[in-house]
C-alpha cells in the first residue's frame, strides 16, 4: 500500500515537472496577459515599430507646448520688423496742422493756416544694417524653434523609456507570479502526498505572494509613468513595444555642426553682431526733412497768401541713449559668444558620453545574456531533480530568484542599449 502511495506521488510531481519544464520560467507573459493592468489597448497600430510612436509623441507634445502655440505670432512680429527695415524711411512721417489768428471780436481778423509733412531718414549704412538685422533675426527664430522642439524630444524621450522600462517590469514579475503559482500548486499537491513537509508548502505560499506583490507595485508605477507620458503628449502609450523594432544608431556623422541648438547660438550671436552694426550706423538721431506750407491773410479785404519752404534737421553729437544702445549691442554680443563657446564644448562632451554610454550598453547586454542563459539552465536542472526529491525547495527557490533577476537583467540591458541608441540621436540633434 505504501509503495502504491509513493508511487502515486511520484506520477503527480513528474506530471507536475513536466507542465513547468514546458513553461521556462524566461518565457515571461506579456503586460497586457493580465486584465488588471492598467495600459492602451490597439491605442497604436500593431504594425508600427517604437521610433514612429515617439515620433508621434514629440509631434504631440510640440503642438501642446507654449513655444509652438506662438511660434506663428512670433514670425509675423519678424516679418513685420523685416518690412520696417526694408522701408526707404527710418520712421512714419509726421503731419502737423496749425491756425493762427487774432483775438476774436475784431473786425478784420489776421488769418494764418501751416501745414508741415516731417519724414524721418536713414544714415548712411543704417537701413542696409536694418535689414541684415531683420533677416538674421528671422533665422534665429527657424533655429530657436527647432532647438526648443528638440528640448520637447529630450523629455518625451525620457517619459518614454520610463513607460517602456515599467512594461517590462511588469512583463518578468507577471510570469515570476504564473510560475510561483504553478510551483506552489505542485508543492501543496505533494504535501498532501506526504512527500514534502508543511514548511516547504509555506515557503512556496510565501514566494508566490510576494511575487504577486511585487507584480502589484510594478503595475502602479507602470500606470504613473504612462499618466506622465499622457500628460505631456495628450496620447495613450502602446500596450507593448518590442525592443526588436529599434534600428541600429547611424554614428556617420562625428560633430554635432547640425545641432539645433548650436546653429541656434550661432545665429543668435550673428544677431547681436548685427545690432551693434545698427547701433553704429545710428550714432545719432536721425535727421529729418519737413515740407512746410503756409496759407495767410491780414485782414478780409485781402486774399491769401501761399508760402511753401524745407526745413531740414540734423541732430548734432551722439545722445546718451544711443551710446547706451550702442554699449548693450557689444554687450550682447560678448555674451552670445561666449554662450556659443561653452555650448559647442557641451555638446561635444555629451556626443563622447552617449557614444561611451552606446559601447557600454552594448557591452553588458551581451554579458546579461550570457547570465541570463546560465541561470536559466542551472534553474531548469535544478527543478529537475527537485521534482526527482534530489534536492530541496529552498535551493530551487534561490535558483528561482537568480534566474528571474538575470531576466529582469537581460530586459533592462536590451531597453537600455535601445535607450543608449535614442540618446546617440539626441546629441547629435536629431528629433525621433
Amino acid at each position: 500500500m505504501k509503495s502504491s502511495v509513493f508511487l502515486t506521488g511520484c506520477a503527480c510531481a513528474l506530471s507536475s515537472a513536466a507542465v513547468l519544464l514546458a513553461r521556462p520560467v524566461l518565457a515571461a507573459s506579456p503586460a497586457g496577459a493580465e486584465p488588471a493592468v492598467t495600459v492602451a489597448r490597439n491605442a497604436w497600430p500593431a504594425e508600427a515599430a517604437g521610433p514612429l510612436l515617439l515620433r508621434q509623441g514629440v509631434e504631440a507634445a510640440w503642438q501642446r507646448h507654449p513655444w509652438a502655440q506662438a511660434l506663428a505670432t512670433r514670425q509675423t512680429e519678424q516679418q513685420a520688423d523685416l518690412s520696417v527695415a526694408g522701408a526707404w524711411v527710418s520712421s512714419p512721417p509726421t503731419a502737423s496742422l496749425g491756425r493762427l489768428s487774432d483775438r476774436a471780436g475784431t473786425r478784420a481778423p489776421r488769418q494764418e493756416w501751416e501745414a508741415e509733412l516731417s519724414v524721418p531718414l536713414w544714415w548712411p549704412g543704417q537701413r542696409g544694417a536694418g535689414r541684415t538685422l531683420a533677416e538674421r533675426s528671422q533665422a534665429q527664430l527657424e533655429a530657436e524653434a527647432a532647438a526648443q522642439k528638440l528640448l520637447v524630444a529630450e523629455a518625451v524621450r525620457t517619459a518614454w523609456w520610463t513607460v517602456l522600462s515599467a512594461q517590462d517590469q511588469v512583463a518578468v514579475l507577471q510570469g515570476r507570479v504564473e510560475a510561483a503559482e504553478a510551483l506552489q500548486q505542485d508543492v501543496e499537491r505533494r504535501h498532501r502526498a506526504g512527500e514534502l513537509a508543511r514548511v516547504d508548502a509555506h515557503a512556496a505560499s510565501a514566494e508566490w505572494l510576494a511575487a504577486r506583490s511585487e507584480l502589484a507595485e510594478a503595475r502602479q508605477a507602470l500606470r504613473a509613468a504612462e499618466g506622465r507620458w499622457q500628460a505631456l503628449t495628450g496620447l495613450p502609450m502602446a500596450a507593448q513595444v518590442p525592443s526588436a523594432t529599434w534600428p541600429s544608431a547611424q554614428t556617420e556623422e562625428v560633430t554635432v555642426d547640425a545641432h539645433p541648438a548650436l546653429q541656434a547660438a550661432q545665429l543668435e550671436t550673428a544677431v547681436a553682431e548685427a545690432r551693434v552694426d545698427v547701433a553704429a550706423a545710428a550714432a545719432r538721431e536721425a535727421p529729418e526733412v519737413a515740407v512746410r506750407v503756409v496759407r495767410e491773410r491780414r485782414d478780409t479785404t485781402e486774399s491769401f497768401d501761399n508760402t511753401v519752404g524745407v526745413r531740414v534737421s540734423v541732430p548734432l553729437g551722439s545722445t546718451p541713449r544711443t551710446l547706451r544702445a550702442s554699449a548693450g549691442a557689444r554687450a550682447e554680443w560678448i555674451e552670445a559668444d561666449a554662450r556659443m563657446a561653452q555650448l559647442t564644448a557641451r555638446l561635444h562632451a555629451a556626443l563622447t558620453e552617449a557614444r561611451e554610454a552606446l559601447a557600454t550598453a552594448r557591452t553588458r547586454l551581451g554579458l546579461a545574456r550570457e547570465r541570463a542563459e546560465l541561470a536559466a539552465d542551472s534553474e531548469r536542472l535544478l527543478r529537475k531533480a527537485f521534482s526527482l526529491g534530489e534536492v530541496d525547495l529552498a535551493t530551487l527557490l534561490r535558483a528561482r530568484a537568480g534566474a528571474f533577476d538575470a531576466d529582469r537583467e537581460l530586459r533592462r540591458q536590451r531597453r537600455a542599449l535601445d535607450a543608449a541608441q535614442d540618446q546617440l540621436q539626441h546629441a547629435l540633434g536629431r528629433l525621433p
